[in-house]
């Protein structure tokens, strides 16, 4: 019996190592085998290809199957693929090339609704949706909503410039931050792309035009980063914690007692947040830069997967 087999025959040795258990590895599988052949057919058929078409080694048996665990073995422990290689007796450029081709298709697998849910806000300006109540009859999915972000150590960047950008002088280390924005369901709506570290979060909420996303009737709470969204878009039902002024010795107890509450209704991204960095490769990247969105996309659509599949 096989590394593989002996993980996915328990199911607490498979949630634990792997994210998932056996049975929504087998729905996963299921998903994901029509994307895995449309991108090899891709290519197999792509202009710069030099040997024919069936040429090269073949796939064994389950090889599909080893792909997957393989590939979310190494998210979940973040081991190095050398040591995956030793541990499933194959080569370190073997695990890399299954991560890799595996990288961004199971996002479309897990949960092909990750990105379409801001598609239905704009379907709803054509409703004429008046208020607050009647979004939440319309469309539950997006009525209260709550955007953050979250950064991920990755490692020093070589080049002077890199390292200043990447540079975050709040965790005080070279970080990607990624902002998400999930529903009252805890179910994760959006994924930002990738971002230096010393990128501020309210510039990626700007970039990404998120507040122009959602509906504006939509409640959408965000914490004190983001101070200023809510006059320079005064038509959009945002709400953020009241800050202190400088000069003013303390916040009254009204807005006090209303921050307490902001945080209690905010709380749920960090749920989410935790969840995601449950994926240890979440948690603290050591690969290329550009491919951490396609890797984070996969874990968010993965949670989704877990959750509400």
């Amino acid at each position: 019996m096989t590394i593989i087999e002996k993980i996915t025959e328990k199911e607490s040795l498979c949630k634990r190592f792997l994210g998932l258990t056996p049975n929504q590895i087998e729905v996963l599988l299921a998903r994901l085998e029509p994307h895995w052949l449309a991108s090899e057919k891709r290519l197999l058929e792509r202009a710069d290809r030099v040997r024919s078409i069936g040429g090269g080694r073949k796939y064994q048996p389950g090889a599909f199957k080893t792909m997957l665990t393989t590939c979310l073995l190494y998210y979940k422990l973040y081991l190095t693929q050398e040591f995956i290689g030793i541990i499933l007796g194959a080569d370190q450029s073997t695990v890399s090339r299954y991560v890799s081709r595996l990288a961004g298709l199971i996002a479309v697998a897990a949960d092909p609704e990750l990105e379409t849910f801001f598609q239905r806000a704009g379907g709803l300006k054509k409703q004429r949706v008046r208020n607050f109540v009647e979004l939440q009859q319309v469309c539950p999915e997006l009525a209260d909503v709550i955007t953050d972000a979250t950064e991920t150590p990755c490692n020093r960047p070589k080049d002077e410039v890199d390292q200043k950008k990447f540079y975050s002088g709040k965790q005080k280390t070279h970080t990607i931050k990624t902002q998400i924005t999930i529903n009252s369901y805890k179910r994760i709506i959006n994924v930002s792309d990738a971002y230096p570290g010393s990128v501020h979060d309210k510039a990626v909420l700007d970039r990404e035009e998120t507040i122009k996303k959602i509906p504006q009737k939509a409640r959408h709470t965000l914490d004190k980063g983001y101070c200023g969204v809510d006059k320079e878009h005064p038509a959009s039902n945002i709400l953020i914690p009241f800050r202190r002024n400088r000069g003013q010795q303390k916040l009254s107890p009204m807005t006090k007692a209303t921050n307490r509450y902001l945080s209690k209704v905010r709380m749920p991204v960090e749920h989410v947040i935790g969840k995601i960095k449950n994926f240890k490769i979440c948690a603290i990247y050591r690969g290329r830069r550009d491919r951490f969105n396609k890797v984070f996309r996969d874990v968010a659509a993965l949670y989704n997967f877990v959750n509400f599949a």
